[in-house]
């Protein structure tokens, strides 16, 4: 899985001075989940709100399973961080024994966001205090599929590198983590209604 994080989609060359762009100003989003996305975790740092969810705890092979990713600035300052590479969010699925993107297990993860990425200055979060900052994820298991289990999903703001671990949570400092399950799928056999009332009456 790391190998496959840094496989390049274009590796640029630009001068000092792009990678220490300010903050792109972009719109506030709302603040606050949607009440689906019951199932979340979240932590305060710096004056910041972070939190991460998603719409369930457990799932079936097969479901698509949503993620939202909420900064939220909660402090008196202006919150300013970008990035070296874009983009500068990230969601990792990993084996549930695994507590970051540097342990060995990271290898046997099941999805992640983004799958490659460009070393060129990403667009920065920037927030006034009040402002919050919302990211939206959706892993199709249809289409990207599971082995069947528990996972510890990782999410925050992320600085990549070349080196042996990938890169490092910058904020919060040390991600968020978010226990899922997902299931076997249920088989749908061709069984008639009678057949059904017979097995269950």
């Amino acid at each position: 899985m790391k190998a496959a994080f840094v496989v390049l989609l274009g590796l640029l060359l630009l001068p000092a001075a792009a990678h220490s762009q300010s903050c792109t100003a972009l719109h506030s989003d709302p603040c606050g989940l949607p009440p689906e996305f019951a199932h979340a975790t979240s932590v305060e740092e710096s004056g910041i709100r972070v939190t991460f969810a998603s719409t369930a705890a457990n799932f079936v092979l097969g479901d698509t399973i949503e993620f939202q990713l909420v900064f939220e600035n909660i402090g008196s300052e202006y919150f300013c961080m970008n990035s070296s590479y874009q983009p500068i969010d990230v969601v990792f699925v990993l084996p549930s024994g695994c507590s970051n993107v540097a342990d060995p297990c990271a290898d046997d993860g099941a999805w992640l966001y983004p799958g490659s990425v460009f070393f060129a200055p990403g667009v920065g979060v920037g927030l006034n205090p009040g402002e919050c900052r919302v990211f939206t994820y959706a892993w199709d298991t249809a289409a990207v599929p599971a082995v069947p289990g528990d996972y510890n999903v990782l999410s925050g703001l992320f600085e990549a590198t070349f080196d042996a671990a990938v890169g490092d949570f910058r904020m919060p400092s040390n991600g968020l983590q978010l226990a899922l399950h997902v299931g076997a799928p249920v088989p749908t056999g061709g069984l008639s209604t009678s057949v059904l009332k017979a097995r269950f009456r």
